[in-house]
């Protein structure tokens, strides 16, 4: 069965980005109050739901840099890794899903948010990404029938 991260990546430069406000476009806080990412936890639940071995790692939260997560990443050799991505943090994605595709070559790589949903050719052209979860990534993760190829 194919190994699958959800990943909330943090930028390499010292800002903490929360992707979940502002519609899900994120910004940038000052402070430790951050909202974790929902939309990766309803999509895990729903895959764990299909038998789907899913991980979420929230790199923002445990204040894991780049090399750290790609460290991780090369470890566990996932074939389905989801980059959460956001506005405020796009070049920072995008060189994550780069970098997640060079590690992995053989892995498929998404990119997921609003940023991407809006601006997915963009996104897909400055990026090493399979392909780009158009929408909500909850509402995305609630359709079964997305994950099944993946089972």
């Amino acid at each position: 069965m194919m190994k699958t991260l959800l990943l909330n990546p943090q930028p390499q430069r010292d800002v903490v980005i929360s992707r979940d406000h502002m519609g899900g476009f994120g910004f940038e806080i000052k402070s430790g109050n951050m909202t974790p990412p929902l939309g990766l936890a309803y999509c895990a639940a729903v895959m764990e739901r299909m038998g789907i071995e899913v991980e979420i790692l929230d790199a923002v939260a445990l204040g894991m840099k780049p090399a750290e997560v790609l460290g991780r990443v090369r470890e566990q050799g996932y074939g389905l890794v989801v980059v959460n991505a956001a506005t405020q943090s796009i070049a920072d994605d995008l060189a994550m899903a780069n970098s997640i595709k060079e590690l992995l070559p053989q892995a498929f790589v998404a990119l997921a948010g609003p940023h991407v949903s809006i601006f997915s050719e963009d996104a897909l052209k400055e990026s090493r990404a399979d392909a780009v979860v158009r929408e909500e990534v909850r509402r995305v993760g609630l359709e079964r029938e997305v994950w099944q190829y993946f089972a």
